[in-house]
């Protein structure tokens, strides 16, 4: 090739590092579809990585729930029906004994008493001490936490604490109605 007609393949197709420095008239399309094998290859092995961490996912899943039933069938019924009742959140009604619940309420009181040092259960209390001592509220607090006075406690200091965020320390000793709500409230509501 002599250098004249080497000037002209130079101008007409570029010198892009082909093979042995030059450039071939086809240079850039192979290249261009080197790159998009190689990306191809690239997404497909992503692909089927994540296929396989799917598939490993599924095998443990599979695995979980053989051993829960495997264990649920080695539990009595009064066991399996107790544990059905705990992941469900619905107990067993629970008997109400009188003098078990003069009991609880009175540990409640007590409990109460410790911990509503400037909380807004104590500022409820100041407005109207019938409201936050009457039974059926505290019995209400009582039930769900399972006559454990203490929880029951700081259930109910918690209460009053988020009523006061919500809705102002004039409304903590009145039972909260629909009218209470602003626009913004109903519409989250009706949605």
């Amino acid at each position: 090739m002599s250098v004249s007609t080497m000037s002209s393949f130079n101008a007409n197709y570029g010198n892009s590092g082909g093979c042995f420095g030059w450039a071939s008239p086809f240079g850039s399309q192979f290249s261009a579809a080197a790159s998009a094998s190689a990306a191809s290859v690239t997404h497909q092995q992503q692909r089927q990585q994540l296929q396989q961490q799917q598939n490993e996912e599924i095998k443990v899943k599979q695995e979980l729930d053989a051993d829960i039933a495997k264990s649920m069938n080695e539990l009595s019924f009064q066991e399996r029906q107790n544990v059905q009742e705990e992941i469900h959140g619905v107990s067993s009604t629970v008997v109400e004994d009188p003098e078990q619940i003069t009991l609880c309420l009175k540990e409640l009181d007590t409990y109460l008493g410790s911990l509503k040092a400037g909380t807004s259960f104590e500022i409820a209390e100041q407005m109207n001490k019938a409201y936050v001592e009457n039974t059926d509220f505290r019995i209400m607090f009582l039930r769900a936490q399972k006559y454990n006075s203490k929880e029951a406690a700081a259930q109910i200091i918690r209460f009053f604490n988020v009523k006061a965020q919500l809705f102002g320390n004039e409304k903590l000793v009145k039972d909260i109605t629909i009218d209470d709500l602003d626009e913004d409230d109903k519409a989250c509501l009706q949605n």
